[in-house]
């Protein structure tokens, strides 16, 4: 059997980069993304991705976002102290048409305690291709 085909670019590339990218992550924050805090046990972040994502009856996403996930109480990305010190927190998620929302609580529950910043990226369970974009 010939081997299956590699998803096309850039669903074969992408990947989490963690905290391997600083300059990148803070500047995504000069933007106006959604904050989603990890409230109610992550279903704060559940809700947020079947919404906005359009889930269907089988739980996965009809279209990709991208979120940043903070802790609770955290108040969003970064505080800054009356020190000036700044402290960063929160994860930036890229999540794929076809991922179901339960996947992003997983990599959360995972990705947001740690600390710093950082990307994670939730890939489809199945190609976005085969994901209707109805509804």
């Amino acid at each position: 059997m010939p081997p299956s085909p590699s998803p096309p670019h850039p669903l074969g590339a992408a990947q989490s980069t963690g905290g391997s990218c600083p300059a990148l992550l803070a500047a995504l924050l000069t933007i106006d993304l959604d904050e989603i805090s990890s409230a109610d046990d992550y279903e704060a972040i559940a809700g947020y991705v079947a919404a906005r994502g359009r889930a269907g009856e089988d739980g996965r996403t009809r279209r990709g976002l991208v979120l940043w996930g903070y802790p609770t109480c955290e108040g969003g990305p970064c505080r800054t102290f009356a020190d000036g010190h700044v402290e960063r927190h929160g994860v930036l998620f890229t999540v794929e048409r076809g991922a179901r929302a339960q996947q992003v609580v997983q990599q959360a529950r995972v990705a947001i305690p740690a600390g710093g910043i950082a990307h994670v990226h939730v890939a489809a369970e199945i190609p976005p291709q085969a994901v209707d974009r109805s509804s």
